[in-house]
């Protein structure tokens, strides 16, 4: 290898072998090493009757630290002349079954140099369906061939296709382990507690990686030759709990490729389906012989008392009976196969009796609550990732994000993106504390946020409840709630919402979350002083009647063109403004007051025409017009006026509506 004190520089192992690559190849490879060190010739590899050949390369020094790869690159040639999107399966098999472990291999990054002339056009439009697809960058046997290309044609090629993905937007459940991280010794848990015939289930936030975590589990059991089986139980709640034991059946046959035979009429029966159920499984198990199954039910949710849409599992009955099944069948397999229960609300576990009856379910098992990533977890993903997209973060950004994300990998994701997508605008590499600092305020995160925590509100109502008590600083009435009832706080403990410190005291694990309640309850606080009541009707009133003027405006200019809209605001309004925007700005406008809002919104056109489909009931909103403005100058304005407790209610509750309106409408007109 050509290095000076280990600097890499272009070139090639004096000991490469290339006998098995043609001509053309031959002469790519020499073109290549100018660029590149190609540290080794690879083989020929069979794939779907189609003939690769492969070899590894490296980065020189220089480019390392321009792209961030210090590892080997695996470059595969395909010598065909149209692309095919199972040429990318290719890469997968050559990692899996001919590099060796004494090879660091990139496993993000890989070339592909395709005969195909179309090749990065027919790519892309592969590599855009899929969000766990690699980054591979193109190109073709010709333009390698070609003597002509620029002198920095590899940078240029290079960086386009490193610099233009964002690999931190992921929405869907990952099923591979290219951009997974964090949860290896998750995986391996569970993994052990299957080897040892032990049940187990795994609870969590939405999107804080459960279903990833199940899909890797899926994954290292098939490497290490085992059988495991995902089950989404939302393919199960819809039928009878009978013919959802023999769904089982039929996924396990399926996905394991048992080819056997079953008959879902056998479990007809209600009184011989769990019979049915057992033989099934003792009959697949004896197939298998020393294997043992893993059936993982995701998304068990469905499949739970109280919990699920169809009302048989839902009263208890359906949810008894397979259950109980289940747990019959599992007692007597002899550690034949295992389950591995995972969902937002672990209630299905928690609960001794369901309708007077035993829950078959009841403490099978310790449950696992999936925490947030830690610092280190979080540096490992974004610093890995952020690096395939030409942004660097300092290392004091990932302790900001797991304290202000609490370490929630979809969250810390996003805010990523946001970032990422800042940066590109803006032509910045480098993330530092002040830029972070200055767009974290900018980044919305309501709607994650709602996301992330609708199972604590739909399903632990009073747990919720406490979190709005924290965050709003009512320590009293969230102490009271905890001490009623220990599990209520055992629950916001275990989904790591909340920690407790030393002193005993109780605090937001993730501070979006805590922002988020402060925000969606901010006008929601009781036993407010006179000064407090006379500064939320003066900030939302002015509030109101600013983002009004801005509805109406766009609203009339885009029914009616700015000329005409001008003459019929003029009209109203009796003035004779020249400039259509200078009748909606009060400093212009010495005749524009809150109730001239009112009066342009129910013009008789203007109704019929504009505002009919927005306000729905002109009466209703000419009176709460009336009296929001009537609270407003009559006795919160006036220094002395005590506001009462009756009118600052018929404000809030006004005000609700009007914001609920523009919020609605906002961006209709734009």
């Amino acid at each position: 290898m050509k290095t000076i004190k280990n600097e890499v520089k272009p070139g090639r192992n004096p000991n490469l072998v290339t006998s098995h690559f043609d001509n053309e190849e031959k002469n790519i490879i020499d073109r290549l090493s100018g660029y590149f060190y190609v540290t080794n010739g690879g083989r020929d590899v069979q794939h779907y009757n189609a003939n690769y050949r492969y070899c590894l390369v490296k980065l020189p020094s220089d480019k390392k630290n321009l792209f961030g790869i210090d590892f080997e690159i695996l470059l595969v040639f395909s010598p065909y002349e149209k692309f095919e999107p199972r040429t990318l399966d290719i890469i997968e098999k050559i990692e899996k079954d001919y590099i060796n472990s004494s090879f660091r291999l990139d496993k993000i990054c890989t070339i592909i140099i395709s005969k195909c002339n179309s090749f990065e056009h027919e790519l892309s439009k592969v590599i855009k369906k899929g969000q766990e697809s690699r980054i591979v960058i193109p190109f073709t046997y010709n333009e390698l061939l070609n003597n002509e290309y620029k002198t920095n044609f590899f940078d240029e090629r290079i960086r386009k296709y490193f610099f233009e993905r964002d690999l931190f937007d992921v929405q869907a459940p990952l099923t591979k382990d290219l951009y997974f991280f964090g949860r290896d010794e998750v995986v391996i848990s569970l993994i052990d507690k299957h080897e040892q015939g032990e049940n187990a289930g795994i609870f969590g936030l939405r999107k804080i990686g459960k279903t990833s975590i199940l899909y890797a589990v899926n994954r290292i059991l098939s490497q290490k030759g085992g059988c495991s089986v995902v089950i989404d139980c939302q393919n199960l709640y819809q039928g009878r709990w009978n013919y959802a034991l023999y769904d089982v059946i039929d996924n396990i046959n399926a996905k394991l490729a048992l080819k056997m035979k079953f008959d879902r009429e056998e479990y007809e029966n209600e009184s011989l389906a769990a019979k049915c159920f057992d033989n099934d499984i003792k009959r697949i198990c004896n197939k298998l012989k020393s294997k043992s199954i893993l059936l993982i039910f995701d998304e068990i949710e469905h499949l739970s008392y109280k919990l699920s849409a169809n009302e048989y599992w839902k009263n208890g009955h359906d949810y008894l009976y397979f259950w109980h099944a289940v747990r019959a069948s599992f007692q007597t397999s002899g550690g034949k196969f295992t389950f591995l229960l995972a969902g937002t609300n672990a209630n299905s576990i928690e609960l001794s009796k369901i309708e007077n009856s035993d829950n078959p379910l009841f403490e099978q098992f310790k449950p696992i609550y999936l925490s947030g990533f830690n610092v280190e977890q979080t540096k490992q993903m974004i610093s890995t990732l952020s690096r395939y997209m030409g942004v660097k973060f300092d290392d004091e950004i990932f302790t900001y994000l797991t304290d202000n994300f609490g370490g929630h990998p979809f969250l810390i994701r996003k805010i990523c993106s946001f970032l990422l997508k800042k940066a590109r605008k803006l032509d910045i590499q480098h993330i530092d504390k002040d830029f972070y600092h200055k767009y974290y305020s900018e980044f919305d995160s309501h709607s994650y946020c709602q996301m992330v925590i609708n199972v604590l509100h739909d399903f632990y109502k009073d747990e919720y409840t406490m979190l709005e008590y924290l965050a709003q600083g009512d320590i009293n009435n969230f102490n009271e709630l905890a001490n009623d009832d220990e599990s209520y706080v055992r629950h916001l403990l275990g989904y790591r919402v909340i920690r407790k410190s030393n002193d005993g005291n109780y605090h937001f694990n993730i501070d979006v979350i805590k922002q988020f309640l402060i925000k969606k309850n901010k006008y929601q606080s009781m036993n407010l002083s006179q000064d407090e009541k006379r500064l939320e009707i003066s900030y939302r009133r002015n509030k109101i009647e600013e983002n009004l003027k801005e509805l109406i405006r766009k609203c009339i200019r885009d029914r009616y063109g700015r000329t005409q809209a001008l003459e019929k605001v003029n009209a109203i309004l009796k003035t004779s403004i020249k400039d259509y925007n200078d009748l909606f700005d009060s400093n212009k406008n010495n005749k524009l007051y809150f109730l001239s809002l009112l009066n342009i919104i129910i013009d008789n056109d203007l109704w019929d025409d504009c505002f009919k489909t927005i306000f729905s009931n002109k009466t209703e909103f000419a009176s709460k017009m009336n009296l929001i403005n009537r609270i407003n100058i009559g006795r919160a304005d006036a220094h002395n006026a005590k506001v009462s407790d009756e009118d600052f209610n018929l404000f809030r509750s006004i005000a609700k509506y009007l914001e609920k309106i523009i919020e609605e409408n906002k961006g209709k007109f734009d």
